[in-house]
Protein backbone atom coordinates (compact mmCIF):
# COMPACT_ATOMS: atom_id res chain seq x y z
CA UNK A 1 0.00 0.00 0.00
CA UNK A 2 1.07 3.75 -0.92
CA UNK A 3 2.42 5.80 1.86
CA UNK A 4 0.30 7.98 1.17
CA UNK A 5 -2.56 5.85 1.89
CA UNK A 6 -4.09 5.86 5.36
CA UNK A 7 -6.90 3.20 5.04
CA UNK A 8 -7.65 3.46 8.85
CA UNK A 9 -9.68 6.24 7.59
CA UNK A 10 -11.89 4.84 5.45
CA UNK A 11 -15.33 3.16 6.62
CA UNK A 12 -15.25 0.12 4.47
CA UNK A 13 -11.36 -0.79 5.39
CA UNK A 14 -12.65 -0.40 9.41
CA UNK A 15 -16.06 -2.79 8.14
CA UNK A 16 -13.67 -5.36 6.96
CA UNK A 17 -10.95 -5.20 9.83
CA UNK A 18 -12.99 -5.42 12.55
CA UNK A 19 -15.02 -8.81 10.44
CA UNK A 20 -11.33 -10.38 10.37
CA UNK A 21 -10.87 -9.28 14.12
CA UNK A 22 -14.08 -10.96 14.95
CA UNK A 23 -13.40 -14.14 13.21
CA UNK A 24 -10.15 -14.40 14.90
CA UNK A 25 -11.06 -13.68 18.32
CA UNK A 26 -14.00 -17.31 17.60
CA UNK A 27 -9.98 -19.05 17.66
CA UNK A 28 -9.59 -19.19 14.06
CA UNK A 29 -6.55 -18.36 12.95
CA UNK A 30 -6.39 -15.75 10.36
CA UNK A 31 -2.99 -17.48 8.79
CA UNK A 32 -4.13 -20.85 7.82
CA UNK A 33 -5.93 -20.86 4.31
CA UNK A 34 -7.60 -24.47 5.39
CA UNK A 35 -9.43 -22.36 8.67
CA UNK A 36 -10.07 -19.27 6.55
CA UNK A 37 -11.93 -21.54 4.22
CA UNK A 38 -14.12 -22.84 6.87
CA UNK A 39 -15.44 -19.40 7.50
CA UNK A 40 -18.91 -19.03 5.82
CA UNK A 41 -21.83 -16.74 5.46
CA UNK A 42 -22.94 -13.32 3.94
CA UNK A 43 -21.70 -9.60 4.17
CA UNK A 44 -23.54 -6.86 3.06
CA UNK A 45 -21.49 -3.68 3.21
CA UNK A 46 -23.63 -0.62 2.06
CA UNK A 47 -22.14 2.49 1.04
CA UNK A 48 -23.39 6.06 0.82
CA UNK A 49 -20.07 6.96 -1.63
CA UNK A 50 -18.37 5.60 -3.99
CA UNK A 51 -14.83 3.41 -2.70
CA UNK A 52 -11.81 4.60 -2.84
CA UNK A 53 -9.03 2.10 -5.20
CA UNK A 54 -7.73 1.30 -2.68
CA UNK A 55 -10.56 0.29 -0.20
CA UNK A 56 -11.39 -1.28 -3.46
CA UNK A 57 -8.06 -3.46 -2.94
CA UNK A 58 -8.86 -4.56 0.53
CA UNK A 59 -12.84 -5.66 -0.61
CA UNK A 60 -11.33 -8.02 -3.31
CA UNK A 61 -8.32 -9.23 -0.39
CA UNK A 62 -10.85 -10.19 1.99
CA UNK A 63 -12.90 -12.00 -0.91
CA UNK A 64 -9.55 -13.86 -1.50
CA UNK A 65 -9.24 -14.86 2.50
CA UNK A 66 -12.57 -16.23 2.68
CA UNK A 67 -13.72 -17.62 -0.55
CA UNK A 68 -16.79 -18.97 1.54
CA UNK A 69 -18.23 -15.63 2.52
CA UNK A 70 -20.95 -14.10 -0.15
CA UNK A 71 -19.80 -10.38 -0.02
CA UNK A 72 -22.50 -8.02 -1.76
CA UNK A 73 -21.55 -4.45 -2.03
CA UNK A 74 -24.39 -1.62 -2.60
CA UNK A 75 -23.21 1.72 -3.29
CA UNK A 76 -26.00 4.72 -3.31
CA UNK A 77 -25.89 8.55 -2.47
CA UNK A 78 -28.51 9.55 0.02
CA UNK A 79 -28.26 13.20 -0.79
CA UNK A 80 -30.07 12.22 -4.58
CA UNK A 81 -32.99 10.90 -3.16
CA UNK A 82 -33.52 13.59 -0.23
CA UNK A 83 -33.06 16.23 -2.90
CA UNK A 84 -36.05 14.68 -4.79
CA UNK A 85 -38.13 14.40 -1.91
CA UNK A 86 -37.28 18.11 -1.27
CA UNK A 87 -38.01 19.33 -4.28
CA UNK A 88 -41.39 17.51 -4.17
CA UNK A 89 -42.65 18.34 -1.30
CA UNK A 90 -41.50 22.51 -2.55
CA UNK A 91 -43.90 22.41 -5.47
CA UNK A 92 -46.62 21.17 -3.81
CA UNK A 93 -46.33 24.03 -1.25
CA UNK A 94 -46.10 26.47 -4.00
CA UNK A 95 -49.00 24.72 -5.92
CA UNK A 96 -51.33 24.73 -2.60
CA UNK A 97 -49.95 28.38 -1.64
CA UNK A 98 -50.67 29.12 -5.20
CA UNK A 99 -54.29 28.20 -5.21
CA UNK A 100 -54.55 29.66 -1.65
CA UNK A 101 -54.85 26.64 0.09
CA UNK A 102 -53.02 24.80 2.90
CA UNK A 103 -51.03 21.61 1.43
CA UNK A 104 -51.24 18.31 3.58
CA UNK A 105 -48.66 16.16 3.69
CA UNK A 106 -49.21 12.13 4.81
CA UNK A 107 -46.44 11.08 7.02
CA UNK A 108 -43.04 10.63 5.08
CA UNK A 109 -43.95 12.74 2.02
CA UNK A 110 -47.18 13.74 -0.11
CA UNK A 111 -50.48 12.13 0.18
CA UNK A 112 -50.82 8.97 -2.27
CA UNK A 113 -50.45 9.59 -5.89
CA UNK A 114 -48.02 12.10 -5.22
CA UNK A 115 -50.40 15.30 -5.44
CA UNK A 116 -50.88 17.64 -3.24
CA UNK A 117 -54.00 17.72 -1.11
CA UNK A 118 -55.72 21.19 0.06
CA UNK A 119 -57.08 21.56 3.39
Amino acid sequence: ISKWVDRTLCAEFQLLTEVCEMVNRTGIELTSPELRRSVYGVLHMYLSEPSCVSCVGSMKQFQTLFPGVDFYVECSSVVEPLMARTELNLEAQRAGHARGAAVCQAPGGLAEGGAAVAA
